[in-house]
């Protein structure tokens, strides 16, 4: 494992700034959904954290309390909503205190009903080895803000804590560790969007909404009344993609709870991290724009803080472009999806072409290729 503490500037004390470049093979559409050029990622805290209400503090229903924290940690940190139920992580459920780190009882918030309820804080590394061997994705800490724009019943859903819709809608993106805002809809918003733009998924005015709350992914929903109960439409709107999906639910609440849900699974379907399905596990990082030391530091330290990531090194300059050698442990679309978050890398627009004359610092060969441009 490389030594990421030594700044690159160490490695280029005394050496040329131009050195050869390499032309390795690209590896095609690597954002196929997640393609969020300049989004920047919310980092989600609390991941490995649960509560759940208890009765009393006796050994059984403290056990049971457990196992369903277990289980909604094991949904948040996969984003699959089915996580517990895998057979192989049934099993885990059976003795979870081999996963926590600490518990404490608590009075639960008076929105929660009040009364006791038990917060347990499971060990991370545990966790997500628990979900790899049971063959499940792990959705890192770092996710994409999403703005839900709404239209129920009563109109334009807003950031009311008064209001049953809004609060189904906080609780639910909660619980899947899903970064979530709603438009306050004041006159700014008022001015910008209208019910026609959301009932016909208008998304250059969405977009332009949203700008001041800093979301990278749009949930648009219409949700209307029928005689049986209420019919939603959705669609998950995030980089150049767009996922249409309509559910059914009892009231105005659980349809947006739902829509949600489904958002925060389509999201992680395209983002989560799948431990140790790499085929050589490494791959090149090829990134132009780069101006500075203090640029390849800055690159390097995103790509170090990809969930999966286990070293990263130099591997070439030539001009404006540096190559990095990734060790990596998942597929490397997942990689790159991972860097499109973090807001200063985008994929390249066009191929990295080498500088005539330059030279190579450690040539790598026989490895996937991923572009892009660095923009902070």
């Amino acid at each position: 494992m490389n030594d990421l503490s030594a700044p690159l500037s160490t490695v280029f004390r005394g050496a040329p700034r131009r050195l050869r470049a390499t032309v390795f093979l690209s590896l095609a559409a690597v954002l196929a959904f997640g393609a969020a050029g300049a989004a920047r990622a919310a980092s989600v805290g609390g991941l490995y954290t649960a509560s759940t209400p208890v009765q009393n503090q006796s050994a059984a229903i403290r056990d049971q309390a457990f196992s369903r924290d277990l289980a909604a940690v094991f949904v948040k940190v996969s984003g699959n909503p089915d996580a517990a139920q895998v057979a192989a992580l049934s099993q885990v459920l059976q003795n979870p205190g081999k996963l926590i780190v600490e518990y404490r009882y608590r009075k639960a918030p008076a929105s929660a009903g009040g009364g006791l309820e038990l917060r347990a804080r499971f060990d991370p590394k545990a966790v997500d080895e628990a979900l790899a061997g049971a063959g499940q994705a792990i959705w890192g800490r770092d996710r994409p803000t999403v703005i839900a724009w709404v239209l129920t019943p009563s109109g334009i859903l807003s950031d009311d804590p008064g209001s049953p819709v809004a609060v189904a809608m906080r609780q639910d993106a909660k619980a899947r560790g899903l970064p979530f805002v709603l438009p306050l809809m004041d006159l700014t918003d008022r001015q910008k969007v209208s019910a026609f733009d959301i009932r016909t998924r208008f998304l250059s005015a969405l977009r332009s909404a949203s700008k001041r709350y800093d979301a990278q992914a749009f949930l648009i929903g219409n949700v209307t009344y029928t005689d049986g109960g209420v019919d939603s439409r959705w669609t998950l709107a995030f980089g150049n993609s767009k996922a249409p999906f309509e559910l059914t639910a009892a009231s105005p609440q659980a349809a947006a709870s739902k829509g949600v849900g489904r958002a925060a699974t389509l999201l992680a379907q395209q983002l989560a991290y799948q431990p140790g399905s790499g085929a050589s596990g490494a791959l090149l990082l090829v990134v132009d724009g780069i101006g500075s030391l203090r640029d390849e530091v800055k690159v390097e330290r995103i790509a170090a803080g990809v969930q999966g990531v286990s070293g990263v090194s130099l591997a070439g300059v030539s001009g404006h472009t540096v190559r990095y050698r990734v060790d990596y442990s998942g597929v490397p679309a997942d990689f790159g999806r991972a860097l499109a978050l973090s807001g200063s890398l985008s994929q390249a627009a066009r191929p990295v072409l080498a500088s005539p004359g330059s030279s190579a610092a450690a040539p790598v060969s026989n490895l996937p290729e991923l572009r892009f441009h660095y923009g902070p």
